[in-house]
């Protein structure tokens, strides 16, 4: 779990670094991370979580990729 986790923080990291160097040619960054997102990969393991059907991911994505700031759930 912690290599999940330290990956995620990295390309945060990254990302934001990104984002830094880009600003001044007008180039915005944009990170999505949705969290649990129901499918088969996690198994028997995802019921005891709260994950989001991909569908509903997928749109509230879509919708959102044009604003400033991208919130889910």
């Amino acid at each position: 779990m912690s290599m999940h986790h330290s990956s995620k923080f990295a390309v945060e990291g990254f990302s934001e670094s990104v984002s830094y160097e880009s600003a001044s040619q007008n180039i915005q960054v944009k990170l999505i991370e949705p969290g649990a997102i129901h499918t088969d990969f996690g198994g028997r393991s995802m019921e005891f979580f709260y994950a989001s059907p991909p569908e509903i991911v997928a749109e509230t994505i879509y919708q959102n990729l044009h604003y400033e700031l991208i919130e889910m759930f």
